[in-house]
């Protein structure tokens, strides 16, 4: 289903495409029984990366899902996220994904040092793309309008809904996915976020920022020039009744 988008697929969106792909073909190879064997050496683990240094599984951690219902939830909302792409531009985006990504697991690893730290309530790192999913769900919130509503009980839900409840589905997955989720979404700010410029990517131009053609009001005033030529006009049409007065008064 199409509920964003004119366009289907993965239409200015390569980035996306190329996350799915890793994603499914990743977590999908270590459901094979040759290649199970593989999954908890690369799965994120708080003892080993803190005891042991093995500090990949932060990369491969993130890149892998370990459950068949994450890998669902996973694949489907980083497919409806493909729209932040297609508004941003591909280059814009892929800044904004290493950007939030980077600094969430950071965000992660220091919140689950604190709770292990400061209570006796065993946390651990949550494995799955969740450092790129949660933090793309605050623009997705602020920059997607709500197109398209549907009545249930005589309150229009929005067809963005579907989003939130997958992204509730994975935060409740399992413990560990609370924290990841709360740190990257707490993490975003919306006001980094603008529609990308003409050289940063596939992004479409500002208003403002497209060239100026023939056809167009290339000309056209400034709104400080209309307001200084309103003002000459008013006092113009001014000095004309009193002009006009003056005639009067003196016949």
């Amino acid at each position: 289903m199409e509920f964003h988008s004119g366009s289907s697929g993965f239409y200015k969106a390569p980035a996306t495409k190329a996350a799915i792909g890793l994603v499914a073909i990743s977590s999908l190879a270590l459901q094979i029984n040759s290649l199970g064997r593989y999954l908890p050496s690369l799965r994120c683990d708080y003892e080993a990366v803190f005891s042991h240094n093995e500090f990949w599984r932060l990369l491969s951690g993130k890149v892998i899902c370990d459950n068949s219902p994450s890998i669902i939830c996973s694949l489907m909302l980083i497919y409806y996220l493909r729209i932040i792409e297609r508004r941003f531009g591909s280059r814009k985006f892929l800044d904004l994904v290493v950007k939030c990504a980077s600094l969430t697991v950071v965000l992660e690893l220091a919140a689950v040092f604190w709770i292990r730290r400061s209570s006796q309530y065993a946390i651990g790192l949550s494995t799955g793309p969740y450092p790129l999913i949660f933090p793309l769900l605050v623009p997705y919130y602020f920059a997607v309008p709500r197109l398209i509503t549907y009545p249930f009980l005589g309150i229009p839900l929005s067809a963005k809904l579907i989003v939130y409840l997958l992204a509730f589905q994975l935060m409740a997955l399992h413990p560990n996915n609370v924290v990841v989720s709360l740190c990257g979404i707490v993490r975003h700010r919306p006001l980094a976020l603008s529609p990308a410029s003409p050289s940063a990517g596939r992004g479409s131009p500002l208003p403002s920022e497209r060239p100026a053609h023939a056809g167009d009001d290339a000309g056209a005033p400034q709104p400080r020039s209309l307001v200084r030529r309103a003002r000459a006009a008013s006092a113009g049409r001014d000095a004309t009744r009193h002009a006009q007065c003056s005639r009067r008064g003196l016949r």
